[in-house]
């Protein structure tokens, strides 16, 4: 993905800084209400009105281990909170749409949680420690893991769910697996990175973008199982999808990129249109906002609001 000089149409709107976290934030997640979720290394989730900003409208604790993922549920008031606790781990819901916010279920998955998603018929995906990606069911005030998809030799830290509902995983062993979730089976895996997978999202037009420790970023047609372009940045951690079409990475030179992945499989048609500046740290999750904002989260313990152009 070629660099070229544009206009800085991005910019930090510093009205709109979340402070809280004195720990790495790991994890983000937009629940109704343009309401935001984020989650740190000490195990602390916090709620904001990303509308006023200030100080977290909600602190949530208790969570025993590491906040890697978070995902809003169907419903847009319950929340899922990923936790790895060494090699153990289990998801911790939430009900936010009461106040004080309720924990309502705590599922153990018997491996750390690293990776969500939500799946077409609204269970999670969870992708873990040991290599397995567990599908679970959550009730009103219960849940269970039904079926644990087996394929990965390697910590399962992103995960994807294409347009018509196949799941996409991506692992510490390099590779990403499509799976069919009802045949519970892989339908194909995608290699070529070099390093472990650690960010997965879909693109706007279906294909599939997955951002590796390789240093490298890449878009993959699914339906024929190619990579149909390829980029090179420093160690990419976190990946969005932005409503113009476009792709963000978060990366471990502080820095946010924003790229111009036009419909072709021609690299040279591929460039980067912004480069953020802010953080003090590695950049470690992306969350778009309603109002054409994005949310970032980073080591340096800040959220920070940054505004698209129109």
């Amino acid at each position: 993905m070629p660099r070229h000089h544009y206009p800085l149409a991005y910019e930090w709107d510093d009205k709109l800084e979340l402070r809280g976290h004195d720990r790495c934030v790991c994890s983000l997640a937009l629940l109704s209400g343009g309401r935001l979720a984020s989650g740190d290394l000490s195990g602390i989730v916090r709620l904001w009105d990303t509308a006023h900003g200030g100080k977290a409208t909600a602190v949530l604790g208790g969570h025993g281990g590491v906040v890697y993922a978070l995902a809003a549920l169907r419903d847009g008031r319950r929340l899922a909170a990923g936790v790895c606790a060494g090699e153990g781990g289990e998801i911790v819901v939430w009900d936010t749409g009461v106040v004080p916010p309720t924990r309502c279920a705590t599922i153990d998955c018997g491996s750390g949680v690293w990776a969500l998603a939500i799946l077409r018929d609204g269970r999670l995906a969870a992708g873990c420690y040991d290599g397995g990606v567990r599908l679970v069911e959550v009730g009103v005030d219960t849940g269970a893991v039904t079926v644990t998809l087996k394929g990965h030799t390697g910590i399962v830290a992103a995960l994807a769910v294409l347009p018509g509902g196949t799941l996409a995983s991506g692992s510490a062993d390099k590779t990403v697996r499509l799976w069919d979730v009802g045949a519970r089976g892989c339908v194909a895996t995608l290699v070529g990175h070099s390093n472990r997978v650690r960010a997965l999202v879909v693109l706007r037009d279906g294909r599939l973008a997955s951002a590796s420790e390789d240093n490298s970023v890449r878009l993959w047609d699914v339906a024929t199982r190619v990579c149909v372009d390829e980029g090179y940045n420093y160690w990419v951690r976190t990946l969005a999808a932005l409503s113009d079409g476009r792709l963000a990475s978060g990366s471990g030179d502080n820095t946010i990129q924003v790229w111009d992945t036009a419909d072709t499989c021609t690299a040279a048609a591929v460039a980067a249109v912004a480069v953020l500046k802010g953080h003090t740290d590695s950049i470690n999750a992306l969350q778009v906002l309603p109002g054409s904002r994005l949310a970032s989260g980073s080591s340096d313990g800040k959220v920070r609001l940054w505004r698209l152009p129109p």
